[in-house]
């Protein structure tokens, strides 16, 4: 079987593609799986490593960035999509999978003029405008929410959840809640700024549980130094890396998490269980990071921080709260792994078998 997996830039759009790629090997050792991504992108650096093949190619946005940058991304889409459909026609897989992202569009579309199947995954409640526009050419599309249905083309989705790596699944249940409670704040593959601020803010009032709390922190490359170099001065042995490969190792030891609400992260967090402090990226396209995080604390597994409300002192005492009321803390992961969806990427591995023309 051979597999075509377009999409990236984020890790929110990579990671589900990778949890797929993974599941179709262990399915059929045999399967050839091909990434299409950007030289900018996150995956130009991270598939490599992990030792799939990647194919670069040119994708840019063309909504939301002013005219000449839309007439720039519109010529970056047409070499793209002559790019993609010279590479399909050597390739030649049997699907092509758009999990999001710029660079998924013009190869989508050249799977369309070359009518190879084409499976779709949206991560999002609310699909963003390109999924709903290739939508009408996919056969299937794999959603994260039964609500995400109401805006894509009729009788394309299948609501499979939002795959997540095998190393994720793997994680055990921690069964307590002792010290030293460890807490894991990331802000996504690229970190987040807001974020970083704000914890550096609340380590002098968070001064009084240094003995019980243990941190580790994703800062992303660019904040690295200065968040690294603030818990020094501060007197805190935290473990702070620019980015983890490895997520299962830190959501592993994780009592709490603070981060963004994309909706792979809420895949992950979910799946593994662990209760969150969840502070949606405010400029997400229609909010829709707002969107997931409500619906995670409507379930009782989150306490949400709007951005606007971000202060050191107030991720202090939302804490505070979790850390000293540990059958919350425990209520919260227990609602939170009841609404994970562990088998999303089994379930998207058999729709890409089925489009193949393999069993369902």
């Amino acid at each position: 079987m051979k597999v075509v997996m377009a999409g990236g830039g984020t890790g929110g759009h990579l990671f589900p593609a990778i949890a797929v790629a993974e599941q179709l090997k262990a399915m059929d050792p045999y399967a050839e799986v091909t990434f299409v991504g950007t030289s900018r992108g996150l995956e130009a650096r991270l598939i490599p490593a992990l030792g799939w093949k990647l194919i670069l190619i040119s994708a840019a946005g063309v909504t939301g960035v002013g005219w000449v940058r839309a007439l720039r991304g519109a010529l970056e889409l047409s070499k793209g999509v002559l790019q993609s459909l010279r590479l399909l026609r050597r390739e030649r897989p049997q699907v092509v999978v758009g999990s999001g992202g710029y660079v998924s569009v013009p190869c989508v579309l050249a799977a369309a003029i070359l009518r190879v199947p084409i499976l779709l995954l949206e991560q999002n409640l609310l699909p963003g405008l390109g999924n709903r526009l290739l939508s009408r050419l996919a056969r299937k599309v794999a959603i994260s929410f039964a609500e995400s249905d109401a805006y894509l083309a009729r009788h394309k989705a299948v609501l499979t959840g939002n795959p997540i790596r095998r190393s994720l699944i793997a994680l055990e249940e921690k069964k307590s809640f002792r010290a030293p409670f460890v807490l894991f704040i990331f802000g996504g593959s690229q970190g987040a700024h807001r974020i970083n601020q704000a914890v550096v803010e609340a380590l002098p009032a968070l001064e009084k549980m240094k003995g019980e709390l243990r941190l580790i922190h994703q800062t992303g490359e660019n904040d690295y130094p200065w968040v690294s170099e603030a818990y020094a001065k501060a007197g805190w042995s935290a473990d702070v890396r620019p980015f983890f490969a490895d997520m299962a190792t830190p959501l592993g030891k994780a009592d709490l998490v603070i981060c963004r609400a994309g909706a792979t992260t809420l895949a992950e967090i979910t799946a593994c269980g662990k209760a969150a402090i969840l502070i949606p990226f405010p400029y997400a396209a229609h909010n829709h990071q707002e969107i997931n995080a409500r619906a995670l604390e409507r379930a009782g597994g989150a306490r949400v921080l709007v951005d606007r409300d971000l202060r050191g002192e107030s991720l202090a005492q939302a804490v505070a709260e979790f850390l000293e009321n540990p059958d919350r803390l425990a209520a919260a992961s227990e609602r939170n792994r009841s609404q994970g969806r562990p088998q999303a990427a089994l379930a998207v591995a058999r729709l890409c078998l089925n489009l193949a023309g393999g069993v369902p």
